[in-house]
């Protein structure tokens, strides 16, 4: 039977030749080989003597390993497992700044078993997380702050991409930061989950800083380099950088044939929901056979918010701005929806002009009146017995000029606007990538 004494001499080997990482792994894991476990969970926590062997760095992890199997084993209890990893993940990081890259696997293994019993205790008794975004003001009134488990873990992931960020070894080949996306993916997330994207932002300009060139992803860096890629994507939306999340989207795209079907699935739906948005705004149009793989899709965008824009019809426009508010608002594209509205006023404007040009003397074909355009945006709004307000016409129409999708100028005197003989309105080409 392997006692504690045995299980100290195995780590202590271990850690000296840096190439046991299984060995290493199975040793901090929860679940050991051989049913490891429940005998674990009743050893004592070692004293420095009885540690002597193994480098003081590690001391700590030791302990806290084991008062996590305890926590697991004897007292059954999750938050006290989740405290107890925590502290070990803490414990683990701080000794892998002096170690090299062998180390990486291990502190990924730990780190990855926290978050599942993160997942875990939420599913079981799940976290209110608005209850901790007002501490600043509580502890105004002196009552400490207390963080939430999933900021916790937070910290603690960020402990460790502080880490990988940073290390310059002789040799490149050896760096930890060949795994830096399994931070990146994780942190992100978690902020975003936490809804500080402050940050996340913080992340961002931490990678910049560094002036380090994200490598490529390989094998299990690839889900978390998609990951980081989707939530980047967001915070560049938010930006209104539409052509950078663009060019982050298309990565995680070409990354997906590299996962298994279900995960490669369901990343593809929700990559798709902001990738055709974005190519929609810059003027690139899905092929007819591509809305197949996203059927889902179709009813929001294709035959939606797409075909409203393209009649230039405002009623429905609103009617799909208020059925999909939350859906656009929980994927940052509720701005860039806001934003589109000047397209299907422009559809809406270049149909008025065609329609009623035919009945102007040929002379005078440039020139329409607002009462046209007023009549026009009225029907076009449900409300066709109605008077668009002339100064929210007149608004409307600046914009469209400034904007050089419309070629002309308004004459306030004469209640019309004057369009360009030769280019009303220029073509809009797709924006450049």
């Amino acid at each position: 039977m392997v006692d504690l004494a045995d299980y100290i001499d195995r780590f202590s080997a271990a850690v000296a030749t840096q190439t046991r990482n299984k060995e290493l792994t199975d040793l901090l894991t929860l679940n050991p080989a051989n049913n490891a476990g429940p005998k674990r969970a009743k050893w004592h926590l070692p004293n420095d003597f009885e540690l002597h062997s193994v480098p003081q760095r590690y001391h700590e992890v030791i302990r806290s390993y084991l008062k996590m199997m305890q926590a697991v084993y004897v007292n059954h209890s999750l938050r006290e497992a989740f405290v107890a990893a925590n502290d070990m993940c803490t414990n683990l990081i701080r000794a892998y700044q002096y170690e090299t890259n062998h180390l990486s696997s291990v502190v990924m293994m730990c780190l990855s078993e926290l978050k599942a019993m993160y997942l875990v205790s939420q599913a079981q008794n799940p976290e209110d997380l608005t209850s901790f975004e007002y501490q600043e003001v509580a502890e105004l009134g002196g009552e400490p702050y207390k963080a939430s488990l999933l900021e916790e873990f937070g910290t603690t992931v960020n402990r460790g991409f502080k880490v990988v960020l940073n290390d310059k070894p002789a040799e490149p080949h050896h760096s930890k930061r060949s795994h830096v996306y399994f931070y990146l993916g994780m942190l992100l997330k978690i902020y975003f989950k936490l809804g500080k994207l402050e940050l996340a932002r913080s992340v961002e300009k931490a990678v910049i800083g560094s002036n380090f060139a994200l490598p490529k992803p390989k094998g299990l860096q690839i889900p978390y380099a998609i990951e980081y890629w989707y939530y980047s994507a967001l915070l560049s939306i938010d930006d209104g950088d539409y052509a950078h999340a663009r060019d982050l989207l298309s990565r995680a795209l070409k990354q997906l044939g590299r996962l298994d079907n279900v995960t490669a699935t369901k990343n593809y739906a929700r990559l798709m929901l902001l990738l055709i948005a974005l190519s929609y705004e810059a003027h690139f149009r899905l092929k007819p056979e591509a809305w197949d793989f996203v059927p889902e899709l179709v009813p929001i965008y294709r035959d939606g918010f797409f075909a409203a824009i393209n009649d230039g019809d405002i009623a429905r426009y609103e009617q799909l701005m208020e059925k999909y508010q939350l859906l656009l608002l929980r994927n940052h594209l509720y701005v860039l929806f806001v934003r589109l509205r000047s397209r299907l006023h422009l559809n809406l404007v270049r149909k008025t002009t065609k329609l009623v040009q035919p009945t102007l003397d040929e002379a005078k074909r440039h020139i329409i009146s607002f009462d046209a355009y007023q009549k026009a945006f009225a029907v076009s709004s449900g409300k066709p017995d109605s008077e668009t307000a002339i100064d929210d016409l007149e608004c409307v129409l600046a914009s469209l000029i400034g904007d050089g999708k419309v070629k002309g100028y308004l004459s306030h005197v004469n209640r019309c606007i004057v369009l360009s003989k030769t280019d009303p309105f220029p073509s809009q080409s797709p924006t450049p990538k």
